[in-house]
């Protein structure tokens, strides 16, 4: 028994040894992580009790902005019979850039992630985000228990004074960059964990303020308003965000987002907020484009896709029908900046590359193009979705049904991946098309000059026809070009 003990006590102190020059590492690690953060917003957090605890106001809610007003056809139009284009030039104007958005605050250069190590003593909480199981700590803090701008800022007092808070803010940046997510899925495993935290649907107050104060301490200019008696979430973002009210803020833009157990995008009258000064970096905005692809747990799921002769198949993640669900509406050229599955995609380029290696290039265009024209059965967004979403070209693939602007995604990702042409996405009313660059100086049709440069169109929606051909009503509109990243 003594030697027994003894052996216990040994172990016991070489454990205690081991987790302390862990917890050790991992606090320099969130100090190294933190010291740029802490530089540039010294003072927000320092007072951010006083602000909420101040006079909140009203402000003007703004109507959700449209992509488009004009209703998609309900049905794929396609090329009559023997019907031949001209060949015209169609006036277009230069490319049109997306908004740059508002100067942000550099970003601190970030360690790699360390596998997430809690205080001696903490408890930890499973996160289920998308079928990956995240660990973070649970947080033993009560409900919040009404709206009052005063109520509001004692509750954030009350998380500044919890240290499994504190850990909670450590370990969640951590887990964003460990898993490279985005900004918008960090915004989502911040929802999910105070899903987690308070589970029950009457305490969306609490999921709110406790997501508002973890994304805040992070570093995202994200705060809080008052609609209705309950909290909503005010965030900016890098790029226009449709069919989602907003207010103006401070000079930007704020996207209002409920809780997840709320289906509401679209409010109207006036919201209370609070003020934040005008000296101070407040924050970063949301960039929802992936710059890299989520390294969380996937669902491989079979495809295959055939058209004009030539086929694809592959695996493509079925996770990603999840993950991307309630993704923000963007601008369509935002959905060409993102890339979800690069190898899926290096792939698609392969087999089509070899199918079509013997064709000269207008054989070629004119063959991926008839190819997405036929691959996938036309489906409006409101009859599949009940609702404007555009996707990615890996959701394309798992859809098997999409509209013009997915057409036009998927057709821009080939033609640059496999042919190594220029692209522009071209929006008409109620409609989106492409024109492509091709090098052959004898290509006859419809164009688009510009920059110098003859863009031939070619619309992946409108069945059978070849590039340079126009859907006669859109041959006298001067449309919007934006060129594919």
């Amino acid at each position: 028994m003594r030697y027994k003990l003894t052996v216990a006590i040994i172990l016991g102190a070489a454990q205690l040894c081991g987790a302390q020059n862990a917890l050790r590492d991992f606090e320099s690690f969130r100090d190294s992580l933190f010291s740029g953060y802490h530089r540039y917003r010294q003072g927000i957090l320092a007072d951010y009790e006083s602000f909420l605890r101040d006079t909140w106001h009203d402000y003007q809610i703004f109507k959700a902005p449209d992509s488009n007003n004009i209703p998609k056809p309900d049905r794929q139009p396609s090329m009559p019979e023997n019907a031949t284009m001209p060949d015209m030039q169609i006036p277009a104007p230069a490319p049109e850039q997306p908004p740059l958005p508002e100067s942000q605050p550099e970003r601190p250069d970030e360690p790699e992630a360390l596998p997430n190590m809690p205080p001696l003593g903490g408890r930890m909480t499973s996160v289920d985000f998308f079928g990956t199981n995240i660990n973070l700590p649970l947080i033993d803090i009560h409900p919040i228990s009404n709206t009052s701008n005063n109520n509001v800022a004692n509750y954030w007092r009350d998380l500044n004074d919890n240290a499994s808070a504190q850990s909670a803010i450590d370990l969640l940046k951590n887990a964003i960059r460990k898993y490279d997510l985005n900004d918008w899925l960090a915004f989502k495993l911040a929802q999910a964990y105070a899903e987690t935290l308070f589970p029950a649907r009457q305490a969306s107050d609490t999921r709110i303020a406790i997501i508002q104060y973890l994304l805040c301490n992070i570093g995202y200019d994200i705060r809080l308003a008052l609609y209705d008696d309950g909290l909503t979430l005010l965030m900016p973002f890098t790029t226009t965000i449709y069919a989602r009210s907003y207010l103006e803020l401070d000079g930007k833009r704020f996207s209002i987002f409920f809780d997840s157990a709320s289906a509401a995008k679209t409010i109207t009258g006036t919201i209370q907020t609070y003020s934040l000064p005008y000296d101070k970096n407040t924050g970063y905005s949301f960039n929802p484009i992936f710059s890299q692809p989520p390294m969380l747990v996937e669902k491989p799921e079979d495809f295959r896709l055939s058209g004009a002769g030539i086929t694809i198949t592959g695996k493509a993640d079925a996770n990603l029908r999840e993950i991307l669900s309630d993704y923000p509406q963007l601008p369509v050229v935002d959905y060409t900046k993102s890339e979800l599955q690069p190898e899926l995609r290096n792939d698609i380029a392969r087999q089509l590359k070899m199918q079509v290696a013997e064709m000269d290039e207008m054989t070629a265009v004119n063959t991926l193009l008839h190819f997405v024209q036929k691959a996938f059965n036309y489906q409006t967004d409101d009859k599949q979705f009940g609702f404007e979403k555009p996707l990615f070209p890996e959701e394309s693939i798992l859809y098997k049904r999409n509209d013009c602007e997915d057409r036009a995604i998927f057709f821009g990702m080939l033609i640059r991946n496999v042919l190594n042409l220029e692209c522009l996405l071209v929006e008409y009313p109620g409609h989106i098309g492409t024109a492509v660059c091709l090098s052959d100086s004898s290509a006859t049709g419809t164009y688009y000059m510009v920059d110098g440069k003859k863009y031939f169109v070619a619309d992946p929606t409108f069945e059978g026809a070849d590039a340079g051909m126009c859907m006669p009503d859109f041959r006298n509109i001067n449309p919007k070009v934006y060129r594919f990243d």
